[in-house]
């Protein structure tokens, strides 16, 4: 009996987090970090190939950001060349998900991807211009990311408790992040 591969479409949620962590591995100053981005991409890459969505949906955005911050950050690529990748690749990072499970892809699939590319592109590009490293601009990008992608997901149903989980979660994460970011890098602000 032979075996089943994974579909072509999975191909992509193994290249993108394969080939940022390739691209980005020497500048991730801490092993902690390096070691949690490879399981990251594991996971993601193992999701993908057994069709389960969800750590694809989540996890292939983040390194998106990663790779398009890092080409901003030391390549010197212009911001709106990085704008347009991060715009076009969550696009496509969503209408590929919905082929490779199989699904329709719906005008409204559609108009939903490029709107939710649309914002974290934008978020994205205001963040450039911030005094943060690389790593830093994806990470706040994702949580807005997650959290526009959460706002559509659940104004689809009417679970009231889903939508405030959803929503403290959104707000302790971003709260940690920003105090990490501003911890690190504005030592000023410390003693607050």
């Amino acid at each position: 009996m032979r075996a089943a591969h994974p579909p072509y479409a999975s191909l992509f949620f193994w290249l993108v987090p394969f080939i940022t962590l390739a691209v980005v591995w020497d500048t991730i100053p801490q092993t902690s970090t390096r070691f949690a981005l490879s399981i990251a991409a594991a996971v993601i890459a193992l999701s993908a190939a057994v069709r389960q969505t969800s750590y694809p949906l989540i996890g292939t955005p983040f390194f998106i950001l990663l790779l398009a911050n890092y080409w901003q950050a030391y390549v010197l690529l212009h911001p709106l060349i990085v704008t347009l990748v991060v715009f076009i690749l969550i696009t496509t990072s969503g209408l590929v998900l919905r082929r490779l499970n199989r699904m329709p892809i719906e005008r409204d699939n559609v108009v939903h991807w490029l709107v939710l590319a649309f914002l974290t592109a934008q978020v994205n590009s205001l963040l450039l211009y911030w005094p943060f490293s690389y790593f830093e601009n994806s990470l706040i990008s994702f949580i807005i990311y997650y959290t526009f992608w959460q706002l559509i997901q659940l104004f689809s149903t009417s679970e009231r408790r889903s939508l405030i989980a959803h929503f403290v979660f959104t707000l302790v994460t971003v709260i940690v992040v920003l105090g990490a970011v501003l911890w690190v890098n504005f030592p000023q602000f410390r003693f607050f």
